[in-house]
């Protein structure tokens, strides 16, 4: 059981409140009038010893009254200790020799024990043998719930169980906002920094380089830094070659600006063409023809495409393999149609897209283990909150029922026995 409010216990010290008045009511003597007094022969009087409980019964439910209060008022909740410890575990492992050198002894108990463990591949496979670890071409996010979804159905008759989850952060799992099981994930992760990739980054005119640091911001410097593994070479040396062919003068001069603005803080040198050079090969290109487009001699698999206004339906139908990447825009880019050019993002937002379009960070594993957990999601979890929460309605309701039989109680003694 645990409390909400756990310090309204505090309040259970005003049980003494009760017991005080009671004593102290009983000590009070009442004057009677009496008119033959003077004519009793006056004795030594002696004063009792000791305290005289009247009325405990009284007493009793006055106090607990009070701590029935003070245990409402602190808010309980009833912890369903059932489902935390007769969990049924099943292990789950990736077929990853990384993964198995990092959790071997954890795997090893739990065949021991005679708990079910499998590879994680499309198919459940039951791991016997950690000597002979299988071949698995590809393990990303939709393997993984493929995966889940068979070792679901498998147990789907099987209640209080807990998929305990050995594997590595992937890069793939970075983009994926949630995979869902039939019952609830204890995640064992481990970094595989075999796998680590090499960063990309920018080489400018002036020698300086362009990349995104350890905290995935992007960063500028003489040099790069060496606690991050990056190409041999450059993705990009010197000049920014960009394509700005719109027919809005406005979003012409608010697109400038904006790559100027980069320039500044950045020093990356962008030269911006306002018509289309036959000679160039371009790395950026921001138009609303859709005629345009169709030039296939200025254009690269890299280049990146940004398609503004009305021409997005028409080049949706044309080839895109001649572009790395193409982003739609529906808006116009002007302070007076776009709040991200109103709010001053316009510049932040087209430096995200040069980091994505040069592949200067790929997609990173997630920071922490609680970021990679937070993915999983029970398919069950909103009805067992509905239950749980209607279990503690309950309850609740309860100790105010209780509440209310005692102040009844109390207050039907009090008056049949003016005390």
């Amino acid at each position: 059981m645990e409390f909400l409010n756990p310090l309204m216990l505090w309040s259970a010290l005003a049980v003494a409140i009760p017991i005080a008045l009671h004593f102290w009511h009983q000590k009070k003597g009442k004057l009677l009038p009496w008119a033959a007094t003077q004519w009793l022969t006056e004795k030594d009087l002696q004063p009792a010893k000791g305290i005289r409980l009247d009325n405990i019964l009284l007493l009793l439910l006055r106090c607990l009254l009070v701590l029935v209060l003070a245990f409402y008022l602190a808010k309980p909740i009833l912890k369903n200790t059932a489902t935390s410890s007769n969990h049924s575990k099943i292990h789950l492992v990736q077929p990853s020799e990384w993964v198995v050198n990092n959790f071997r002894f954890e795997i090893e108990g739990a065949l021991q024990k005679g708990e079910k463990v499998y590879w994680i591949s499309n198919v459940p496979a039951p791991l016997e043998n950690l000597a002979a670890i299988p071949t698995v071409s590809d393990f990303d996010a939709l393997v993984l719930q493929t995966f889940l979804n068979e070792v679901d159905a498998l147990h789907s008759t099987e209640k209080g169980t807990q998929y305990e989850l050995y594997m590595t952060t992937d890069a793939t799992f970075g983009d994926v906002s949630t995979i869902y099981t039939s019952s609830p994930v204890a995640l064992h992760s481990v970094v595989d920094s075999s796998q680590k990739l090499p960063q990309n980054y920018l080489s400018l005119t002036n020698n300086k380089k362009v990349f995104v640091n350890k905290a995935q911001l992007l960063t500028v410097g003489d040099v790069l830094p060496s606690n991050l593994k990056f190409a041999n070479t450059a993705v990009h040396q010197g000049v920014i070659e960009v394509l700005l062919d719109t027919k809005d003068s406005l979003e012409r001069q608010t697109i400038k600006a904006a790559f100027k603005s980069l320039k500044d803080v950045y020093q990356i040198e962008f030269l911006v063409d306002e018509h289309l050079q036959t000679s160039k090969k371009y790395d950026m290109v921001l138009t609303d023809k859709t005629s345009l487009l169709q030039n296939q001699a200025a254009f690269t698999p890299q280049t990146l495409c940004f398609v503004l206004g009305n021409a997005a339906g028409s080049f949706s139908e044309l080839n895109q393999e001649r572009f790395g990447e193409v982003i739609y825009l529906t808006e116009r880019l002007t302070p007076q149609t776009s709040e991200m050019v109103y709010n001053g993002q316009l510049p932040e937002w087209l430096g995200e897209c040069l980091v994505r379009g040069f592949g200067l960070t790929r997609s990173t594993a997630l920071q922490s283990p609680k970021q990679l957990q937070s993915i999983f999601k029970v398919r069950s979890k909103e009805n067992q909150v509905l239950r749980q929460k209607s279990a503690e309605g309950g309850f609740s309701k309860s100790i105010l029922w209780l509440l209310v039989l005692i102040l009844i109680i109390e207050r039907w003694l009090s008056i049949t026995k003016k005390a």
